[in-house]
């Protein structure tokens, strides 16, 4: 290899280590979002079953 595909391949794995990072903190959104969602859904869940035995 010379120091040209060296400094490319470099660049390139930097860009890789990037987008990975980005999947990585996407992901976390995504994964929190679900979380709170899951709970809306059980929170009103258990407000439906709260309003049914009151009739």
């Amino acid at each position: 290899m010379n120091l040209e595909t060296i400094k490319n391949l470099q660049t390139s794995l930097k860009a890789l280590e990037n987008q990975l990072i980005n999947h990585q903190q996407n992901r976390a959104v995504v994964e929190n979002v679900e979380r709170q969602i899951a709970s809306l859904k059980g929170q009103n869940d258990f407000n439906l079953l709260q309003g049914l035995g009151k009739l």
